[in-house]
């Protein structure tokens, strides 16, 4: 698959700029590729003067899964990163959400399928999230032994009270 096809960008007869991650077969699963692609249309998108608005989706049944767990290359040896690199891996792929969030210019997920794990901080990340009646979210990490976040637990924390109001259990 070519670069351009994992991320496609189009644009509406205003200023909103489509981006919509499409790998649906994987159900919009992140690869290095993809995230790399995803972070440098959201990067371009924060500065480009002609775009009014971003809008994040997944093409087919969702918007997305997560990271793609299982697209290491076969037969690799696992190589377990330096503390240093998984640091500077961390900071790369959490520079998406920090960019969608806080870019100045609205954003919003559109999440017509499930969004797990990464995927579900990117629509976190955003400005407003609209959800079809088949979404589903879920944090995901702990399912498969991470504790992966790319912001998930700031956007949580402040979009659901971090605590339940003094007279909720009364």
């Amino acid at each position: 698959m070519s670069e351009s096809e994992r991320v496609l960008l189009s644009r509406t007869e205003g200023r909103v700029l489509i981006l919509t991650l499409n790998r649906p077969e994987k159900l919009n699963a992140l690869t290095k590729e993809l995230h790399d692609e995803l972070l440098e249309a959201v990067t371009r998108a924060s500065t480009d003067k002609s775009v009014g608005c971003v809008l994040l989706t997944g093409a087919g049944a969702a918007f997305c899964s997560g990271g793609d767990l299982g697209s290491a290359p076969q037969g690799a040896e696992p190589q377990r990163p330096i503390q240093e690199d998984r640091a500077d891996s961390l900071l790369h792929h959490g520079e998406t959400t920090r960019l969608l969030h806080s870019m100045p210019k609205p954003t919003i997920a559109m999440i017509n399928g499930a969004a797990a794990g990464a995927g579900l901080a990117l629509a976190l990340a955003c400005d407003l999230r609209v959800m079809s009646r088949a979404a589903v979210l879920t944090t995901a990490y702990v399912k498969v032994g991470l504790c992966g976040d790319l912001g998930m637990s700031y956007f949580l924390t402040h979009l659901v009270a971090p605590h339940a109001p003094a007279n909720c259990c009364s």
